[in-house]
């Protein structure tokens, strides 16, 4: 602990404070707000006036956020940033984020809109999770669909010839299962929303013994039983 430097309050206070700013840009007042979407990002909420009163939004930029993450802004998504909105006394309206307040009110509808705007970026975590899940499903499925259920073995352990130790999600064996053949690892590299699209790499010969490599590319998944890639045959 001595070699730790002692902050203080007044510094802790001075540094959160130089988080947020202000400036006028052609969304209105836009505010930089020390909350924090998933990929880093400093949530941005825009100060108008309209109809009279003060309007706090996000600009879509959580939307945005979505998007970019790969997913679609579907009816079901957009009523489920509604109830969110709502958590935060805010409106999910074409895209935005966005609360009404009294002049006086606009620092907190500020912090609202942003934690609202958040949660979108949070839901497309949870997306990204579950679809990750199915694919890893969908894969599997089909590997034992192709090189039957009594030569696959799923989730083993085994040692490459450095000595580490990898955990295989789908593991092939010949037919007379005495050794491994494959090692298939899906990576989601597309948009979550199209499983179709998905691709997934293999791993081979992370121990010694003969092997060939199994790809498990949009065609295997469609139903074809020879790789475009790799022409394995099953």
């Amino acid at each position: 602990m001595s070699d730790i430097r002692v902050i203080t309050p007044e510094e802790i206070e001075v540094t959160a404070r130089a988080i947020v700013s202000a400036k006028t840009t052609s969304l209105g007042i836009e505010v930089t707000t020390p909350v924090v979407y998933p990929n880093g990002d400093l949530v941005t909420v825009a100060v108008t006036i309209e109809g009279g009163e003060y309007v706090v939004h996000d600009a879509g930029f959580g939307a945005m956020y979505l998007n970019s993450a790969g997913v679609r802004l579907t009816r079901q998504l957009a009523r489920r940033f509604t109830e969110l909105a709502a958590r935060y006394g805010c409106e999910f309206i074409g895209g935005r984020m966005t609360r009404r307040c009294s002049p006086e009110h606009v620092a907190m509808a500020a912090v609202m809109v942003a934690n609202a705007s958040r949660t979108i970026g949070d839901q497309a975590l949870e997306i990204r999770r579950q679809a990750e899940s199915d694919f890893r499903t969908a894969v599997a499925d089909r590997i034992r669909d192709i090189a039957g259920s009594k030569r696959v073995r799923e989730n083993e352990q085994v040692q490459g010839e450095s000595g580490r130790k990898y955990r295989i999600p789908s593991l092939i064996l010949d037919n007379s299962q005495s050794y491994a053949l494959a090692f298939v690892v899906p990576l989601l590299i597309a948009p979550l929303y199209r499983i179709g699209s998905l691709i997934s790499t293999t791993y081979v010969r992370l121990i010694s013994g003969p092997g060939v490599s199994l790809c498990m590319t949009r065609a295997a998944i469609s139903g074809h039983k020879i790789c475009g890639l790799c022409k394995w045959k099953a």
